[in-house]
């Protein structure tokens, strides 16, 4: 797998699941908590920690950006 995506196979999932909770946190203002479960993720702290190290921001920030974004859009 490594070959394929340059990534280990763990991070594949990983990416995808972090992928669809910043889809999901940009279209639904659940608690963080269920949108870790949502898409995968034991809890909040497992998606946080996956989140930063993957986006560098946490999920909270993310959140907090993307949503600002769009109320100064409208």
């Amino acid at each position: 797998m490594r070959v394929s995506t340059g990534l280990p196979p763990h991070q594949c999932p990983l990416r995808q699941r972090v992928k669809a909770a910043k889809q999901l946190m940009s279209v639904r203002d659940l608690p963080l908590s269920e949108n870790a479960i949502s898409v995968g993720f034991a809890n909040q702290s497992h998606l946080t920690k996956a989140f930063s190290a993957q986006v560098s921001v946490s999920p909270a920030t993310w959140r907090r950006e993307v949503l600002g974004v769009r109320d100064n859009e409208t």
